[in-house]
């Protein structure tokens, strides 16, 4: 493969930590604390500027479950 391909991430410019917060807290409390605790850690991760996009699709990829 010759050159790069930058991945347009232009979609997600409506993300937004207030946006996170909110989805956070309409989550239900039978939801519990595994699923908050693993939904802030990828918020943290996927936020990160440091972290390469190729390690952040990996990241995505481990969480989503099968079919």
């Amino acid at each position: 493969m010759t050159g790069s391909v930058s991945p347009d991430f232009s979609a997600f410019s409506a993300y937004s930590d207030s946006g996170f917060q909110e989805k956070v807290q309409s989550l239900p409390k039978s939801a519990g604390t595994k699923v908050l605790r693993m939904a802030l850690t990828l918020y943290v991760l996927l936020k990160d500027p440091d972290i390469p996009v190729t390690a952040k699709v990996m990241i995505i990829g481990a969480h989503v479950p099968p079919g």
